[in-house]
Parts: C-alpha cells; structure tokens; sequence
C-alpha cells in the first residue's frame, strides 16, 4: 500500500497517521522523544506491509504484471491507491477532497515540531498534493515519473515504473477486483491491530 491507504488505515491521530506515513522514508527509526503515537503509526506501517505482501490476492495483481520485475510491488501499490481513491466512498463518509484537505492542515501544524527530515518528506507530499494525484489516470503517470526520479541508475538500467503503464492499463479492471477483494481485508486487519 502507498501513501494515501496508510493514512486512511490510521485512527485520526495526526502524529499515528504521520507514523504510519514515514516509516519507509525514515527506515522505521523515530527520533528521542518522538510521540508515542507516531511509534505506533510506524508499527502499523511495518505490519500492513507484511499482511500486503503475503496476501494471495496482492500476489496475484503483481502476476498479472508479469513473472518478473523488482519493481511490481511497488507498481501495484501505486495502483491501489489510486484504486482506493476511485472507490473511496465506498470506505469512508468524508469526501476524498476533505480528508486530504483535513490531513494537509493537522499534519502542516503537527511538522513544525518535527525534526527535519519527516518535516522536509511531509511538505513534499503536501506541496505536491501527492495524495490527490492517484484520483485520475494522469496523477498516476506523474507519480510513477515521481518514483522514477528517486530510482537508483541500478534500478533504473534494469527497469522503470514506466515500463509497467501499458499493462497497468491492460490489466486495470482486474487489478481492481483483487483489490476489491483485499482492501477490506486489510481494513479488518488493521482496527484488529492497533
């Protein structure tokens, strides 16, 4: 899951949901005296991680992209969160416009308390509008080109989120049925978890 879905699994705590949030971009290190909550938001991350990745339902998304290819898994979380977005009335009562707005505001004035580099992440994430860019096909592009940017030239001589849009797009119809099929699952996994 990306960005947007680790926020929506969070309670509405603003440092739990900027936990949940972080965790990659700090590599699950929280800094001395950090909100507790921000501690739980991270061990929530980690564990939504690895029910997403034993899921059956996960694997089969990354399948359809083909056998092979570092980057799937980081494909099909992109892509469930823009499957999260376009079915988002479906699991939350707040428009997706007003529950990334109200996010924006608690988690601009929560950051002024942060050390730099969560600071720095987060009004990134907000300057950009990061989290409503997944609402439409072409938010998608533009984020995958986002992550493109930050791949390593390893990564990069090998493959590229790019080379997935065309079967992304072949395979879109299906890849939203797995995740119709998981998303509730990892609901109930994550109010069972916290």
């Amino acid at each position: 899951m990306n960005y947007l879905a680790h926020i929506y699994l969070s309670p509405s705590n603003i440092d739990y949901q900027l936990g949940n949030l972080l965790a990659d971009p700090l590599k699950g290190k929280a800094w001395d005296n950090c909100p507790p909550e921000f501690i739980q938001g991270m061990k929530m991350h980690k564990a939504i991680d690895k029910f997403t990745d034993k899921h059956p339902m996960v694997k089969q998304s990354k399948s359809r992209l083909g056998k092979r290819g570092y980057l799937r898994g980081v494909v099909i979380d992109v892509v469930y969160d823009y499957m999260l977005s376009n079915n988002w009335d479906s699991y939350h009562q707040l428009p997706l416009s007003q529950f990334i707005e109200n996010f924006h505001n608690k988690a601009h004035l929560q950051i002024q308390t942060y050390p730099n580099k969560p600071r720095q992440f987060t009004s990134k994430v907000i300057q950009h509008k990061a989290l409503l860019a997944y609402g439409s096909l072409e938010g998608l592009l533009l984020t995958f080109q986002r992550i493109d940017k930050r791949l390593s030239d390893r990564i990069k001589a090998k493959e590229s989120m790019q080379d997935y849009i065309n079967i992304v797009l072949e395979q879109l119809e299906s890849i939203e049925k797995d995740f119709n099929t998981f998303f509730p699952e990892l609901i109930n996994f994550s109010e069972q978890n916290r």
